[in-house]
């Protein structure tokens, strides 16, 4: 019997501990915007993930995306990694040998990218 993948993301929220399931759920759906929109059927890398984080997030969220983030505990790009990574983890995504946490730190400023350069 498959798990429903619903419940596979309550469970690694749960288990990990860090992050609400909405973060997950955000997660991946950013990652099927960031396909679908570069015409990506394979790999993502961790800058055009975080591309695809804030463009959709202008798109969902508007001036209120680093509330919304803030509540979730998305700070940084290394929260969305950490995301990501624990997805991996969970067996929800895989990964190759060369993809990193790293890959996720220092893209740009979430607070500055969502409060002080949101493009009005």
């Amino acid at each position: 019997m498959a798990i429903d993948p619903l419940v596979r993301i309550e469970e690694i929220a749960v288990a990990q501990g860090r992050y609400p399931a909405a973060a997950y759920l955000w997660v991946l759906s950013l990652l099927e915007f960031a396909r679908r929109r570069q015409g990506i059927e394979g790999h993502l890398s961790g800058t055009q993930v975080l591309e695809a984080h804030r463009t959709l997030a202008y798109e969902q969220f508007g001036p209120m995306a680093y509330e919304v983030f803030r509540h979730w505990g998305l700070l940084a790009g290394e929260d969305v990694g950490r995301v990501v990574f624990d997805l991996v983890e969970g067996g929800v995504l895989l990964k190759t040998e060369d993809d990193s946490i790293e890959d996720f730190r220092g893209a740009y400023n979430f607070e500055q990218a969502f409060v002080s350069d949101y493009p009005w």
